[in-house]
């Protein structure tokens, strides 16, 4: 296995004493990376790899007294992407941003208690983001080969609970014109096409089209 470093050039894992050599030097680097090229790292936060998101969230929130004048936009872009990742399924990462968000601006963010509360649920069932957002990422797929343009559907998405249990209820509100025909289908077609997802994320989360 190799530390990448750029394209032409990687540290064995086995050669601990260069490894750690490189390692301090970044970490010696990194508040000054942040402070001088701080959107270097919220470029990171739009990466497909779940690792190099929270490496971004985690350098800014550890070095966000840092930020000076570029605080004034960060925030917007932050909060874009929490909205991306509460969309997305992404609970944890969630939680990450509002916290980094709360860091720059000293506010309470809207979002704070039900992500609080979906995050505690997340951790007590073992989920995962990888596996709450191809759940979603599913519903998505059949409301686009449906006709469904997503971006005039409203999104619900909180804790609910009966008498026995509890669950994620995520909502995809469809345009009211849509037939109700249809959006019983399209309901029909994701719980058919769900077998790839884990039976603990379908027991524990409901998504479905309303």
């Amino acid at each position: 296995m190799m530390l990448e470093t750029d394209k032409n050039w990687a540290i064995p894992q086995s050669d601990f004493k260069t490894r750690e050599a490189y390692l301090s030097q970044l970490e010696r680097a990194l508040p000054v990376l942040v402070k001088h090229s701080p959107l270097q790292f919220i470029q990171w936060l739009d990466s497909t790899d779940e690792q190099v998101r929270f490496v971004a969230i985690e350098t800014l929130s550890q070095f966000s007294d840092l930020l000076g004048d570029n605080s004034s936009t960060i925030p917007e872009i932050v909060e874009k992407h929490i909205y991306q990742c509460r969309n997305a399924g992404r609970f944890r990462e969630l939680y990450q941003l509002i916290q980094l968000w709360q860091k720059i601006t000293g506010q309470t963010h809207e979002l704070i208690h039900d992500a609080n509360e979906i995050l505690a649920f997340v951790v007590r069932h073992a989920f995962n983001d990888n596996e709450t957002e191809a759940y979603i990422s599913l519903a998505f797929t059949i409301a686009e080969q449906n006709g469904i343009e997503l971006s005039f559907c409203h999104k619900k998405i909180s804790l609910s609970s009966d008498e026995s249990s509890s669950w994620i209820d995520y909502q995809i509100m469809v345009p009211c014109d849509e037939p109700l025909d249809k959006v019983f289908k399209m309901n029909l077609h994701l719980v058919n096409s769900a077998g790839d997802i884990s039976k603990q994320v379908r027991q524990y989360m409901i998504v479905m089209f309303r």
